[in-house]
């Protein structure tokens, strides 16, 4: 088994923890019980990245991370839950995982009462209400409001997608994305639809389809008003308003600003040439 030496730091880090923390960053705020596990989280907040990765080569400042990282490659999940059987790559994940089991929620925000299992979860949560993006991406300015959420942004510059399907190979930059795409090897489709009993493998899905049967338009066009059952329509819908046309008739010239109008389009030269 690859062993991380600061796998308990991360356990200290646990925001939900009441332990007394004594040792706090004076970067990101982050707190910790023991101050070698502030010393070597100050790392990642070095430009030194001396750690690389055989596979990839991938750097990084601090050694764990390193070994943290190496279990993408050899697929290890060395911590398992004792309730559930699920494994994690992460000893702090697991932790975080049984949460799930005793659906406690002792955590609640202020400003609309809703409640959460984790505190971290919590202050997340608080940045929706105070619009607070502290995180910045450094090659296209976009920001978030969690670190989390930049650093699944950063690998849409980067290319880098860590999460591979182990029956097809396909890889992908976020592990959600990875759990969607297995449900079409395996078929499975727990998402039933309660009017015509259709399954679905993913609930967006089934919440897209129902909408068919309630006639329901709840996704709005500003630019005209011009109301959609599905958010992907409306998407599809504002590329009109744009002005951009990267749709070019390869027979005429002319250009569209959405692939199925060029479609329809190119009917038109079919009927006159048969």
């Amino acid at each position: 088994m690859l062993e991380s030496p600061s796998e308990n730091c991360s356990s200290v880090f646990d925001l939900s923890s009441t332990k007394e923390k004594p040792h706090k960053c004076d970067i990101c705020h982050g707190v910790f019980t023991q101050l070698n596990c502030l010393k070597a989280h100050l790392l990642i907040h070095s430009n030194k990245k001396t750690h690389q990765c055989d596979v990839c080569g991938k750097a990084f400042s601090r050694k764990d991370v390193l070994i943290t990282h190496l279990r993408i490659h050899t697929k290890e999940k060395p911590y398992s839950c004792e309730i559930c059987s699920k494994e994690f790559s992460v000893k702090f994940n697991l932790k975080q995982h049984l949460y799930t089991h005793t659906k406690e929620k002792h955590h609640q925000c202020e400003l609309c009462d809703k409640k959460f299992t984790y505190k971290h979860t919590l202050k997340l949560h608080l940045l929706i209400h105070t619009k607070e993006k502290p995180y910045v991406c450094d090659v296209c300015g976009k920001a978030f409001n969690h670190n989390s959420h930049l650093r699944t942004h950063n690998r849409i510059h980067t290319n880098e997608k860590p999460y591979e399907c182990n029956i097809c190979g396909k890889v992908f930059a976020r592990g959600n994305h990875l759990k969607k795409h297995e449900w079409i090897h395996t078929k499975e489709r727990p998402y039933i639809c309660d009017v015509c009993g259709k399954g679905f493998s993913q609930a967006s899905n089934l919440k897209s389809h129902l909408v068919t049967h309630t006639n329901e338009k709840p996704y709005v066009c500003k630019e005209c008003g011009k109301k959609f059952s599905r958010a992907n329509y409306l998407k599809e819908h504002l590329k009109t308003h744009s002005g951009n046309k990267p749709y070019v008739c390869e027979e005429c010239g002319k250009a569209f600003s959405v692939k199925p109008s060029l479609k329809r389009h190119l009917l038109t030269h079919l009927n006159k040439n048969p």
